[in-house]
């Protein structure tokens, strides 16, 4: 798909809604931007551990800093 944008008098665009759904990325994601050729090319920043934290909260039944905690507990009792 191909659409255009406007760029704002602070060097802002919008991503339209179908880019957005299409790349995953929502408010406060980061996005990169790089140069191929005579192209931009916008694609989702890689996220960072600490963006992650929280992610698998309840994933595991429990707390995951809990349930790591026991898990260390377990393997020094080996």
């Amino acid at each position: 798909m191909k659409t255009t944008a406007t760029v704002s008098s602070k060097g802002q665009i919008t991503i339209p809604a179908w880019a957005r759904r299409r790349l995953g990325v929502g408010p406060g994601d980061r996005v990169v931007l790089r140069e191929e050729g005579d192209r931009l090319i916008l694609e989702p920043a890689a996220r960072s551990i600490r963006e992650l934290r929280g992610v698998l909260k309840g994933a595991f039944g429990r707390d995951p800093d809990r349930f790591l905690r026991d898990l260390r507990r377990e393997w020094n009792r080996a």
